[in-house]
């Protein structure tokens, strides 16, 4: 059965990743829509150095997590998906390309950790995204520095010191107000 709506994973991410760090910075798709997400902070900043030095509208880009989303799965009921392999990357921006990574570990992954712990923690907690196994999750992570230059290819125009994440997560967006009539679960 198809539904008349597409399941809002992304939205579901973003209720999860503003609920555990409020202050961070979401987006999501893919590598174009990434790239674009930055070069539209590039302008703006730019914007507020060059027009208005006064009253500059500030646009905050990090630190960010970006999901990258992938297919998603009736568990056959209306309002419950799987996203297998899904994809979260927890970043900030480090121009500092004569950094090592003893250097990265101290300036940037020491930030980038709370992050990601409180966002793992919080996937422990609610009910509307969950690891597949809620008993015993299954995830991978890896520590990128310099996320953007990978196999010789820029990522990101950006020089990232990144965290990946990668699980299989399941969706229970009954209790989410994502569609009309729906109610809250928390």
């Amino acid at each position: 059965m198809i539904y008349n709506w597409v399941p809002p994973v992304e939205s579901v991410i973003e209720y999860a990743v503003l609920k555990s760090n409020p202050t961070i910075q979401y987006g999501y798709g893919n590598q174009y829509e990434l790239l674009n997400y930055i070069t539209v902070g590039k302008s703006k900043e730019q914007q507020n150095s060059i027009i208005d030095e006064e009253n500059p509208n500030e646009f905050v880009q990090y630190p960010l997590v970006w999901f990258v989303p992938s297919r998603v799965y009736s568990l056959g009921e209306p309002e419950k998906f799987r996203v297998p392999n899904a994809k979260i990357i927890i970043a900030i921006n480090n121009p500092h390309l004569d950094w090592l990574n003893p250097e990265r570990e101290i300036n940037s992954f020491s930030k980038l950790y709370p992050l990601v712990n409180s966002l793992l923690d919080y996937f422990h907690k609610n009910r509307y995204v969950t690891f597949e196994n809620q008993l015993n999750p299954v995830y991978s992570f890896e520590k990128a520095p310099n996320y953007s230059h990978v196999d010789g290819k820029n990522k990101t125009i950006d020089v990232w010191d990144a965290i990946v994440i990668e699980a299989n997560l399941k969706f229970d967006i009954n209790c989410l107000k994502l569609k009309q009539n729906e109610k809250n679960c928390e």
